[in-house]
């Protein structure tokens, strides 16, 4: 067979047969061709060469700079679900000191150079005035176009460094902040729940209280300024972190964000339903100790969601990041300052209320609000002697206050002996040396107390009777015998013990008879002293005696079983003939 084969030859029509002609898809027209020169072609690859390596550069640059800033928040731990309260080290600050390089030198010595030679060759071209030609002023031209534009990149670039490492500074001081502020708030929430726990009768080293001491009511009352400051600050750092983190919505970038929200186990539907039911809370309601700590735990959980913004920040090149890093600056620069500011306000109350400077108490003792009296006068002398017991008083709580804390200081020098290990000498004698630096203190206390106690005891005008004793309408003055039965005076009694009618005693006399009680005397041991010898023999006899009377005892038992005995085998004598008469 032929290898060709020729269209319309008779082997063409045998071979193609009544097969149908398909249509091939039409390939689309070609493009006319731009004959038109696009630039030089030696310098398009250079060109495009350099603005894919200036692009990296500052990719590079912001990525360090995202890197810096991350750590920052990551290594706070403040994005970590019930995380202590960790102070930060110095170490931990970002330093915004520029190291030394070897470029920047060189640099100062070249600009230096070329302003000396710049103004030294203005200086001789004035001396020899002459035609300025046109190379000459297009040179110059030249050289200050490129000083400008030199200028303005090394400016903006300087600008753009100086608006990152302020995003830093902000960065650290909000974290330090933030740290500071919980550490604050826990310590006014947990010294909150002491008082609340002593005031419903618990004991701090016991779990339970009595019922009849639960009044709630009672606990609400105590600090109460102290409650109304974290309370506020709380809601005010709430409303703050919710209001920014949707201003850094359009910032961030979702991907990341929806990362960052997997990561550390964060919900924006419960978070949001969270922050409405706080903002729901009346006032009279977040000032209770649970709802303290439910607002502390939205706080929390706000500043996590804030945070988590700043990680999923965009990385954008160069000139276009500084008006974003200058608005996230200022928003830090604004959270940190609000933060410092409710934190001096909480350590202010907090100071106030554990040191008792702005109580009663004290505004007593610093100056006298009571009229002036007469300096001879009895009243004179009783509020004088008030005052020292006042002053007293106010030193004995100081002194308790000192004595826990000096316990916590030893306390926490034991634990760190404990964690660095040493010898048992060591440790005994550091724990020795507490015990007695603790026990003169309290020695110490307890004169004090007493001193005070028997001045109180002592005074005109006070109570002699305790308040621990229970009285009751029968009896309305108890006695060292107990509460007395008798209500009036001998008579009233005299006719009690005889048996009469008690309808007559309150006419027979007043209210005001004497109530005459008599107390029985322990009565005295009349045995000698023995020694022990003496009682050694003294048991001995009473034991012979107790053997004596148990074999006596015994001895009747044996006898009356016999007897028994004998009585129930005896004959009978209800036979007929031998009945035995008795005659006389």
């Amino acid at each position: 067979m032929d290898a060709i084969v020729y269209e319309g030859s008779p082997l063409a029509d045998f071979v193609e047969g009544d097969a149908t002609p398909f249509d091939t898809p039409q390939s689309p027209p070609a493009l006319p061709q731009e004959y038109a020169p696009r630039g030089l072609p030696r310098l398009r690859s250079p060109i495009h060469f350099i603005r894919h390596q200036a692009s990296l550069l500052a990719d590079s640059s912001e990525g360090l700079f995202l890197e810096r800033f991350r750590y920052i928040i990551v290594v706070s731990q403040l994005l970590t679900h019930h995380a202590e309260p960790r102070s930060q080290t110095p170490g931990d600050a970002p330093t915004t000191s520029l190291p030394f390089s070897l470029r920047g030198a060189y640099m100062i010595v070249s600009l230096s150079f070329s302003f000396t030679w710049l103004l030294s060759w203005l200086r001789a071209r004035l001396k020899i005035p002459a035609r300025i030609e046109w190379s000459e002023a297009a040179v110059s031209g030249l050289v200050a176009l490129s000083f400008s534009l030199c200028f303005v990149v090394t400016a903006r670039r300087h600008y753009l460094n100086f608006v990152r490492q302020s995003a830093l500074a902000a960065a650290s001081r909000l974290v330090s902040g933030s740290e500071d502020f919980d550490s604050a708030t826990s310590a006014a929430l947990r010294y909150i729940q002491e008082i609340e726990v002593v005031a419903k009768g618990y004991d701090l080293s016991h779990p339970l209280a009595p019922i009849s001491r639960l009044d709630e009511k009672y606990a609400l009352q105590q600090c109460r300024e102290l409650r109304a400051v974290v309370a506020k600050s709380l809601t005010t750092g709430i409303a703050q972190f919710v209001h920014f983190h949707n201003q850094l919505q359009l910032l961030v970038d979702r991907g990341d964000l929806e990362t960052y929200y997997h990561i550390y186990e964060l919900s924006s539907e419960s978070f949001a339903e969270t922050v409405n039911y706080a903002n729901e809370l009346s006032v009279e309601a977040r000032d209770s100790l649970r709802r303290l700590r439910f607002l502390f735990e939205v706080h929390a959980s706000a500043r996590r969601f804030f945070l988590v913004d700043l990680l999923a920040l965009k990385a954008l090149p160069f000139w276009s990041d500084v008006a974003r890093w200058r608005q996230v600056t200022q928003t830090l620069q604004t959270i940190t300052e609000d933060m410092l500011q409710m934190l001096q306000t909480l350590r202010l109350v907090h100071h106030s209320e554990t040191s008792f400077e702005d109580s009663p108490l004290a505004t007593s003792l610093q100056g006298d609000s009571s009229p002036k009296l007469s300096a001879d006068g009895p009243a004179a002398s009783e509020n004088q002697h008030l005052k020292a017991q006042m002053r007293r008083l106010d030193s004995l709580v100081l002194g308790i206050r000192g004595l826990n804390a000096k316990a916590k200081i030893s306390r926490d020098q034991i634990a760190g002996l404990l964690a660095a290990s040493p010898g048992e000498t060591t440790l005994s004698a550091t724990t020795a040396k507490h015990y007695e630096a603790l026990g003169s203190e309290l020695q110490s206390l307890l004169v004090e107390w007493e001193q005070g106690r028997n001045a109180m005891q002592a005074s005109p005008d006070s109570d002699p009777l305790p308040c621990s004793i229970p009285r009751t309408p029968i009896s309305p003055s108890p006695s060292l015998g107990g509460l007395t039965v008798v209500d009036g005076g001998p008579a009233e009694a005299l006719r009690l013990l005889n048996g009469d009618d008690d309808s007559d005693i309150m006419s027979v006399n007043g209210l005001g008879g004497e109530v005459f009680e008599a107390v029985a005397k322990p009565r005295k041991r009349m045995s000698p002293m023995l020694s022990r010898e003496e009682k050694i023999a003294r048991l001995q006899e009473e034991r012979r005696k107790r053997a004596t009377l148990q074999e006596q005892a015994e001895t009747t038992t044996n006898m009356l079983r016999e007897l028994q005995m004998v009585i129930k085998h005896r004959p009978s004598l209800s036979q007929p003939g031998k009945q035995r008469v008795t005659s006389l």
